[in-house]
C-alpha cells in the first residue's frame, strides 16, 4: 500500500511542478549543497575609506524624440476600443433504465396413507372328571366327583389414516425502474463595452495649418556627491542574483500566465491520479472509480417439517443478478441444517452455481453444517439475465434448513474504460474552462494595458534604493549565517498569535549582532550584468523594464558585489565571529570572548572603492586611481608610477580628489603630470 500511496504522490507532484514552473515563468533551480557548520564566507576582509555617494534630483530635460504625431489640415483622427465577449455552454444527459424480472413457481404435494387391521381369536376349552371309590374296613365310602369348563374370546381391531398435503406457491416479482439525468447548463454571458476614444481634429475655419506633435523622452538630472566617512574596516561579499526574490515575487503576477497543454489521455487516467488531475484541471464532475470486486448473493430458507420422525425433502432455484460491469468470477456456497432428533440416517446435499455441480455427479454432501464452498466460475463469461443457482436437499432431518450464495465479481476492463473516458472527458471541459477563463483576463488586461496614460506602479527612488540595501543585507547575513532567515518568535495562544519572550530572547542576541556590527545604511555595492546569472534566466531578465534604470539593473543583474563596513568598536567582535579556526556556533561565535585578530589599516583592498563608485554613477567621469607627488610651493602634480591612468588634454577642467579633497585639472603639462588648482566646490567630510 506505501509503494501505491508514493507513486499516486509523486504523479501529482509532477503534474503540479508542471503547472507551476509554466505559470511562474520562473525556472526553478536544483538543489544545493546542504548548509554546514562552515565558518561564515566572505570575500575579502580589510580596512578603507568609506565613501558614500549621495544623489540629489535636479529636474528633466526633454532629449530623443519617442513618437511624432501629423495632422493634415481638415484631417481627424479617431481611435476606438469596442469589447463584447459571450459564452454560453449547455450539457445535458439524460439515462433511463428499467429491469422487471417476474418469477412464479408453484409445487403440489399430496401424501395420502390409510390402513386397517382386525384380528379375532377364539378358545373352548371343557374338562369332566369323577371318581367313584367304595370300600368297607372298617367303616369307610368314598365319592369323589370333577367337572371343568374354559372359555376364551379376545377381538382387536386397529385403524390408521394419515392425509398428508403440501402445496408452495412461491411468486416473486421484481422492478427496478431507474432514472438520471444530469443538466449541466453553464451560461457565461460578459458584455463590456469599453470605449477608448483618442480623437486628434485640425477642424475649423480655414485658413488650416499642418500640426505636427511631438512626445519626447524626458531625461532626469541628478546631483551626485561623494562623502567620506573616514577609515573603516570593511567585509566584501559576492551575491548571485541579488534580486531572486523579487522575481519570485513578481513573476506570477507580471508575467501572463500560460497553462501547460493538455496532453493527458484517457489511458493515462487511473484511480490514483484522477483526483490530482481533477484539482488540476478544474474538474466538477468527476466520479471516484469503480471498486475493482463487488460481492452480490442469494439466501434461502426451507420449510420446516413438523414430523421430526420423518425424511424430509426441498429444493430451490433462482438467479444472482450480477452488476453492470462486472463477470463473477468466484462463488462460496454455506448451509446448515438441523438432523431428526430420532433419525441416524444420512443427511443428503447437492447444489449448482452457474452450471457448475457440486459435488461432483452421483454424489452429495452429507455434512449437515459447512461454512463455505469455493467454486471458480467460468472466467469472461458474462451473464446477461443473471447466475442461475439451485439446489436440493433430502434425509434425516427437520426441514429447517438455510443456503446462502455469495458471488465475487470482478470489474471488467470495458468498465474500467469507459470510467476513464467520462473522467477524462471531466478534464477536458474543466480545462477548457480554465482556458477561457484565463483569455478573458488577459483580455481584460490587455485593454487596460492600452490606455493612453497609464501611472507607473513603481516607487520613488528612496523605496527602490531601501529594497534594494534590503535584499542584499538578507543575502549577506546568509553568507555569515550559512542557514536559511527562518527566525520565529510566535507561538500560537488560542485562536490568536502572540510573541513568546523565551524564543524572542534567544534570538536577540543574534539580531543585535548582525544590525549593529555592520552599517548596513552605508553599504556600497556594484552590479554585475545578466550573463552572470543562470543561463535560463537570461530571457527573463532581459524583458525586464522598469522607470527607474538603477532598479532595473538591480532585478537584472546576474551578480553583485558588496561592501559593508562595520561598525566602529566592533572591529574584533566581527574578526572573532569570523576566524576560521573557530569549532563554536552561530550563537557561541557572537557570545563568545573578543579575541584581538583584526587586520591592519594598511591592509586594504577597497583603496579604489571611490573610483568604481564613479564609474557606476557616471562613466565617463572616472579616469584612474594612483598617487601624486607634489612639491611644497610649485603647482605641479605628478603622476608616481603606481597610477593606473595618463593625463591628456581630455582632462582638462576634470575633477580630481586629493586626500579627500577636489581639485580640477587647470592644465595638462604631459602625460603624467599636470597643474591642479582648487575646485570652487568643496567636497563634505
Amino acid at each position: 500500500m506505501s509503494v501505491f500511496l508514493d507513486e499516486a504522490n509523486q504523479v501529482c507532484t509532477q503534474i503540479r511542478a508542471i503547472e507551476e514552473s509554466v505559470g511562474s515563468g520562473f525556472p526553478v533551480a536544483e538543489g544545493g549543497a546542504a548548509a554546514g557548520s562552515a565558518p561564515p564566507i566572505v570575500s575579502a576582509v580589510g580596512w578603507g575609506e568609506l565613501i558614500i555617494a549621495r544623489e540629489t534630483l535636479v529636474g528633466y530635460n526633454a532629449r530623443e524624440i519617442a513618437h511624432i504625431e501629423n495632422i493634415l489640415p481638415g484631417e481627424s483622427k479617431l481611435r476606438e476600443h469596442h469589447r463584447l465577449s459571450r459564452t454560453e455552454q449547455v450539457d445535458e444527459a439524460e439515462t433511463t433504465t428499467e429491469r422487471e424480472t417476474e418469477k412464479d413457481s408453484q409445487s403440489t404435494e399430496r401424501y395420502e396413507l390409510h390402513a386397517e387391521t382386525q384380528e379375532t381369536i377364539q378358545r373352548d376349552f371343557s374338562v369332566n372328571a369323577g371318581v367313584n371309590v367304595s370300600g368297607k374296613y372298617g367303616v369307610t365310602q368314598v365319592d369323589a366327583s370333577l367337572d371343568t369348563a374354559f372359555a376364551q374370546s379376545e377381538s382387536n381391531s386397529r385403524t390408521n389414516a394419515i392425509d398428508t398435503a403440501r402445496e408452495i406457491v412461491k411468486k416473486s416479482v421484481e422492478r427496478t425502474f431507474e432514472r438520471v439525468r444530469k443538466l449541466r447548463r453553464l451560461a457565461l454571458t460578459e458584455e463590456i463595452k469599453e470605449l477608448n476614444r483618442h480623437e486628434l481634429a485640425n477642424i475649423g475655419n480655414p485658413p488650416l495649418s499642418a500640426i505636427s506633435g511631438m512626445y519626447l523622452w524626458v531625461e532626469k538630472i541628478q546631483k551626485i556627491e561623494l562623502r567620506h566617512y573616514g577609515t573603516r574596516m570593511m567585509i566584501e561579499f559576492h551575491v548571485p542574483e541579488p534580486a531572486i526574490s523579487l522575481l519570485e515575487q513578481a513573476s506570477g503576477a507580471g508575467r501572463k500566465r500560460r497553462l501547460p497543454p493538455f496532453d493527458v489521455g484517457p489511458s493515462e487516467v487511473d484511480g490514483t491520479n484522477y483526483l490530482c488531475l481533477a484539482q488540476r484541471y478544474g474538474a466538477l464532475d468527476v466520479e471516484p472509480p469503480p471498486p475493482q470486486f463487488a460481492h452480490v448473493g442469494f439466501g434461502w430458507v426451507s420449510t420446516s417439517a413438523e414430523d421430526l420422525e420423518q425424511w424430509a425433502e426441498d429444493q430451490f432455484t433462482d438467479t444472482i443478478n450480477v452488476p453492470a460491469g462486472y463477470t463473477p468470477e468466484w462463488a462460496r456456497v454455506a448451509w446448515s441444517a438441523l438432523r431428526g432428533k430420532l433419525e441416524n440416517r444420512e443427511f443428503n446435499f447437492a447444489f449448482a452455481v452457474g452450471g457448475i455441480s457440486e459435488p461432483p455427479a452421483n454424489k452429495e454432501h452429507t455434512v449437515n453444517t459447512y461454512n463455505g464452498v469455493v467454486l471458480q466460475l467460468p472466467t469472461g463469461t458474462t451473464w446477461p439475465q443473471g447466475v442461475p443457482v439451485s439446489g436440493r436437499v433430502h434425509g434425516a432431518w427437520d426441514g429447517a434448513m438455510y443456503v446462502q450464495i455469495t458471488l465475487t465479481c470482478r470489474r471488467t476492463a470495458e468498465a474500467y474504460d469507459k470510467w476513464r473516458i467520462a473522467t477524462w472527458a471531466s478534464l477536458r471541459a474543466g480545462y477548457e474552462g480554465l482556458v477561457r477563463q484565463l483569455a478573458q483576463e488577459e483580455q481584460a488586461s490587455s485593454f487596460q494595458d492600452q490606455l493612453l496614460v497609464t501611472a507607473s506602479p513603481e516607487g520613488p527612488a528612496e523605496i527602490n534604493r531601501r529594497i534594494e540595501r534590503e535584499e542584499l543585507q538578507k543575502w549577506a547575513i546568509k553568507s555569515l549565517r550559512l542557514v536559511p532567515q527562518n527566525l520565529n518568535a510566535i507561538v500560537n495562544v488560542g485562536e490568536r498569535q502572540e510573541i513568546s519572550p523565551f524564543h524572542a530572547e534567544a534570538e536577540a542576541p543574534i539580531v543585535r549582532f548582525y544590525e549593529n556590527a555592520f552599517e548596513w545604511e552605508h553599504v556600497n555595492y556594484f552590479l554585475y550584468p545578466y550573463h552572470w546569472a543562470r543561463r535560463a534566466t537570461w530571457a527573463l531578465r532581459n524583458g525586464i523594464e522598469r522607470v527607474d534604470p538603477r532598479f532595473q539593473a538591480f532585478l537584472q543583474a546576474g551578480a553583485a558585489r558588496v561592501i559593508v563596513p562595520v561598525t566602529p568598536g566592533f572591529e574584533d567582535k566581527v574578526m572573532s565571529f569570523l576566524d576560521p579556526l573557530s569549532e563554536q556556533d552561530e550563537l557561541g561565535r557572537i557570545l563568545g570572548p573578543v579575541r584581538e585578530v583584526a587586520p591592519q589599516p594598511g591592509d586594504s583592498p577597497f583603496r579604489d572603492i571611490w573610483v568604481e563608485l564613479l564609474t557606476r554613477h557616471k562613466p565617463d567621469m572616472a579616469r584612474g586611481s594612483g598617487t601624486l607627488a607634489l612639491v611644497q610651493g610649485s603647482d605641479q602634480a605628478k603622476i608616481n608610477d603606481d597610477g593606473n591612468w595618463r593625463a591628456s588634454d581630455r582632462d582638462e577642467d576634470r575633477e580630481i580628489v586629493i586626500d579627500g579633497e577636489v581639485y580640477r585639472v587647470a592644465e595638462v603639462t604631459g602625460d603624467r603630470s599636470f597643474r591642479p588648482r582648487p575646485a570652487v566646490r568643496r567636497r563634505e567630510r
